[in-house]
């Protein structure tokens, strides 16, 4: 064996990468579901005309705005956690995702709200089916963010989301970024384009 062989570096797969793509597979699949709704949502509303809104909406921009914003603060808390996982701080990773668990939760609230302040029922006209199965959507991929951040808080807190393993915690930030994105999704649809 010459030394050149015998002195190349062994190549080793790194630990947890066919989790880390089966759950991206499962975040693609949702945000390909959210698109979906969104696009139901947009189809039947082009089709229906200027009669598809029901006329006793109550559009609560403030607080649909305010949950767009908790869930930017909660992508930026998670990608904060990412950031100081890959340069060694554990504290900061498991702070911010602690942050990005309570923004979650804070998200859950104003979406409930959001929901109860309506004034429609849910199984009324088209655009009310519509419109609560969107909320539905919004409410999975705020568990789906909230699941994610809790993994990562509890990973960065066993020590297992390191530098040296940063794939835990980048799969529980990018959870969070599919809640984040698909509310924005889902605000376009319901509140700016209507």
């Amino acid at each position: 064996m010459s030394n050149a062989t015998a002195n190349a570096p062994v190549l080793r797969g790194r630990a947890g990468s066919p989790a880390l793509v089966g759950a991206l597979c499962a975040y693609a699949g949702v945000a390909m579901f959210v698109t979906a709704a969104c696009g139901t949502y947009l189809s039947v509303r082009n089709s229906a005309g200027g009669e598809f809104v029901a006329p006793k909406m109550l559009f609560n921009n403030y607080v649909a705005f305010m949950t767009l914003i908790t869930f930017a603060l909660a992508s930026v808390a998670a990608g904060w956690a990412v950031t100081a996982m890959r340069v060694g701080q554990r504290r900061w990773t498991t702070s911010g995702f602690g942050l990005a668990v309570f923004l979650n939760l804070a998200a859950a609230n104003l979406l409930w709200f959001l929901v109860k302040s309506l004034g429609l029922g849910a199984f009324g006209t088209t655009y009310e089916v519509i419109l609560y199965a969107l909320f539905i959507v919004a409410a999975v991929t705020t568990a789906i963010g909230f699941v994610a951040s809790l993994s990562g808080l509890l990973r960065g807190l066993g020590g297992q989301a390191t530098a040296a393993q940063p794939h835990y915690g980048v799969l529980a930030a990018w959870g969070q970024h599919l809640a984040g994105a698909s509310w924005l999704a889902i605000y376009a649809c319901i509140y700016l384009l209507k």
